[in-house]
């Protein structure tokens, strides 16, 4: 019997999320934007929400406008109408979109005059207004794109968000919000950006701000002037972007003979916030603003489209791995009923009750027989003792079906088996599909954005003394210890392999290995741990896994990090203390999927690390065991070749059984002291 599932109704309205939420909020602001006689681009901007989310863009236009305490009969009106069109039409064209809000503002102006009475200077500007609305929805559809035009919509929509909000005042010190924000926007994308795009910003953003006001085009041109100035002066860093951008304005002002609507403490207030800030936050506000693409390519389009096609593999192989993970419930519930269909094709066929059983009921022949499956799933048997009492008083045929049933049900088992061994391998696969296609966007992203070159300012060195031996009998130790330096990072990793000898020193060899060539490719270490995690758990000759203690330390800052997996525990000494670094992942390749936190640490100078291997960290006893560690690394009279070599010994003196032994130490040391 065929059993159809409705199909469910799409969704029209979804709960807001973040960025909904934020576009809501900005919303507020815009609402209040106003030309001379005209507010077009709130009702603009609340048109490019889509039409699940058009509630949020219908509230933050009536706050918005609440706020300013204007009419909003018209816009409201005329949002209704735009979206009662598309949602009629459900075309999904921009121009015709545009078309329809000019034509819905048409329509609503004439429908006010009935309620407000004809006004001839509105009627003129009626026509006007439709026309910048449309234009202005067509120009906000780009808005966070990374080209020319979408940096142009972003700065129209912040300078007719910083009009809206244009008499907003800070309580207690008189501060203009609006002439701050624009200030501190302008100093942050003139650190950030070349200087014509500065200058544009500063014109947008100036003549938008402005332009219910007389001197619009006047305002624009001093504040490009001054973003001008800004970015020139970026060279002197953040201090000489303030001082650029308050000459400019103060040349301006000379040349206007007054500050006009500013205040001094509109002009210094943004300053000094913008000096004070970190330099990371300006780079993340004025790339928000202005996105900016520096390829390294002779075509400027070539890595765009080189950016794009990696993007496109990236999805499909996305898409691969949601192909090959399995859904077990999915699954399962078609071979039921397809066992339920078996079932009864050999018993129910020629029975005086079939019609009745599954013409008339079948719904309730259908749950009597899972009654049958959960019967046999929790006591593992059926029989007339257990049999549902229902079913054996309504099945003619109830020996024979419970004969056949459970020689089907034997065999269910039997393929479930088989099918599990081989998902397992799948969903491995599936994450590594997963993590590729991370890479590929990652790599996507950087092609896109331009390969960086950047001088670090290296604060630290790093110094590093190993010592290993052997498990008893053994020729080669089964630990491998790999340390170098990729950019700003110094990475140690030191991986234990399972058992000893040869065997453990390849498989240990084998992940220090595949973490080097990972992390100098430049992939994350989290990428890395999953990545490689996998590829040992398909591994399907052996068992096999491997201990992962990897240190990754900034020279720039002194900050390091510890992946810990299945490792010994590791030991900081600073001057004033010593802190015990322990973690309880499994070794990696053991589990189909692992989750690991990197364990973060500030170091100063002269700092020691001590990373040890499993023989030396199991060596000692009781709760204190480690203790014999830590007072060999509080010796001064040492230095950090002795201390490897004395860890060893001490290890080999307390050892319960023999195993490879490896210690590392790693001391930081700051490379200009007197800083």
């Amino acid at each position: 019997m065929n059993i159809t599932i409705p199909k469910m109704r799409e969704k029209t309205i979804v709960l807001p999320g973040r960025d909904e939420i934020a576009k809501g909020l900005l919303l507020i602001a815009l609402a209040g934007a106003q030309m001379p006689g005209m507010r077009p681009l709130g009702v603009a901007f609340a048109a490019t929400f889509p039409a699940e989310s058009a509630y949020i863009a219908l509230v933050g236009l009536c706050a918005g406008m609440a706020a300013a305490k204007i009419s909003a009969l018209k816009y409201i009106l005329s949002f209704f109408i735009y979206y009662i069109f598309i949602y009629m039409k459900k075309t999904k064209g921009g121009s015709i979109k545009a078309v329809a809000l000019g034509v819905s503002i048409l329509l609503a102006g004439m429908v006010s005059f009935l309620w407000t009475g004809f006004s001839q200077t509105e009627a003129i500007l009626l026509v006007p207004e439709a026309v910048i609305a449309a234009a202005a929805f067509r120009l906000f559809e780009h808005q966070g794109e990374h080209s020319a035009t979408g940096n142009f919509a972003n700065l129209v929509i912040i300078g007719a968000a910083l009009n809206g909000l244009i008499h907003a005042v800070v309580p207690y010190i008189s501060l203009n919000a609006a002439v701050f924000a624009a200030f501190f926007l302008l100093m942050c994308i003139g650190y950030a950006c070349d200087t014509p795009a500065a200058a544009l910003s500063g014109a947008v953003m100036g003549f938008i701000m402005y332009m219910n006001e007389p001197e619009c085009v006047k305002t624009a041109g001093m504040l490009a002037l001054a973003a001008m100035a800004a970015s020139v002066m970026k060279v002197m860093g953040k201090g000489g972007v303030a001082a650029g951008f308050l000459c400019g304005l103060t040349v301006c002002v000379l040349y206007n003979g007054s500050l006009g609507e500013w205040k001094i403490i509109d002009i210094f207030m943004p300053t000094a916030v913008f000096v004070l800030l970190p330099e990371g936050l300006h780079y993340r506000i004025s790339t928000a603003i202005n996105r900016r693409t520096e390829p390294e390519f002779e075509d400027p389009d070539l890595s765009m489209r080189v950016a794009a096609q990696l993007r496109t593999v990236a999805k499909a192989v996305s898409d691969l791995a949601d192909g090959v993970t399995f859904s077990p419930g999915r699954v399962n519930n078609e071979e039921q009923k397809e066992m339920f269909d078996t079932v009864a094709s050999r018993v129910c066929r020629g029975c005086q009750m079939e019609r009745n059983c599954w013409k008339k009921d079948s719904r309730k022949t259908y749950e009597s027989m899972y009654e049958l499956w959960r019967t046999m799933e929790e006591d593992g048997y059926c029989d007339y003792t257990n049999m549902p009492h229902a079913f054996r008083q309504v099945c003619m045929r109830s020996e024979s079906f419970l004969s056949e049933f459970k020689h089907a049900y034997e065999l269910y088992k039997q393929n479930a088996l088989y099918r599990g061994e081989a998902l397992s391998g799948r969903d491995i696969v599936a994450r590594q599909y997963g993590e590729i296609s991370n890479v590929i966007n990652m790599l996507s992203h950087e092609v896109e954005a331009g390969a960086e070159t950047r001088e670090y300012s290296l604060r630290y060195r790093v110094n590093v003394c190993a010592e290993q031996e052997p498990k008893q009998g053994q020729a080669v130790c089964g630990d491998t210890l790999i340390h170098f330096s990729r950019g700003n990072r110094y990475y140690v990793i030191l991986c234990d392999g399972m058992g000893c000898g040869e065997a453990a020193l390849a498989e240990s060899r084998l992940t220090a290995r595949l973490f080097t060539e990972f992390l100098k490719a430049g992939f994350e270490k989290e990428t890395a741990v999953n990545m490689i995690n996998s590829a040992l758990a398909l591994k399907a000759d052996k068992e096999s896994f491997s201990t992962v203690d990897l240190l990754e330390i900034n020279m720039e800052t002194g900050v390091c990090q510890f992946l810990k997996i299945g490792s010994a525990q590791s030991f900081i000494k600073t001057k004033s203390s010593i802190e015990e670094v322990s973690s309880k992942a499994l070794p990696i390749g053991i589990m189909e999927s692992i989750e690991v936190t990197a364990q973060e640490f500030q170091l100063k100078n002269n700092d020691l690390i001590l990373m040890v291997s499993d023989g030396v960290g199991e060596a000692g006893d009781g709760v204190l065991k480690n203790d014999w560690i830590k007072k060999m690394i509080m010796l001064e009279n040492r230095n950090d070749s002795e201390l490897a070599k004395l860890i060893l010994v001490g290890a080999k003196a307390r050892m319960r059984f023999s195993d490879d032994i490896t210690s590392v130490v790693i001391r930081i040391i700051r490379e200009n002291k007197s800083e």
